[in-house]
């Protein structure tokens, strides 16, 4: 764009002042519209991905379970008291 033929805001006319500043403020509300779409879309996509991630960790056995199962009664007892003392179990 050559400035040669774009004059400056200064040298409009009141109306010429108007218009562009109308022009200018459209294109910044769309600019902020678009972005905030793209970041909404982005929200969602890894929103999903953390779901998906959650869920395959809820379908993981507890820590005691496992210690249980890995044939440690005494780490698990104590994984146990650990919760209860917490208050998480």
């Amino acid at each position: 764009m050559s400035t040669e033929h774009t004059p400056t805001l200064a040298q409009m006319n009141a109306r010429g002042q108007r218009i562009a500043t109308a022009y200018y403020e459209s294109g910044v509300l769309a600019g902020i519209q678009i972005g905030r779409a793209q970041v909404e879309t982005e929200q969602a996509a890894l929103w999903a991905e953390v779901a998906q991630h959650v869920r395959s960790l809820a379908r993981v056995p507890a820590f005691d379970v496992l210690a249980e199962r890995r044939g440690e009664p005494e780490r698990a007892a104590a994984q146990r008291r650990v919760l209860a003392d917490r208050g998480i179990a």
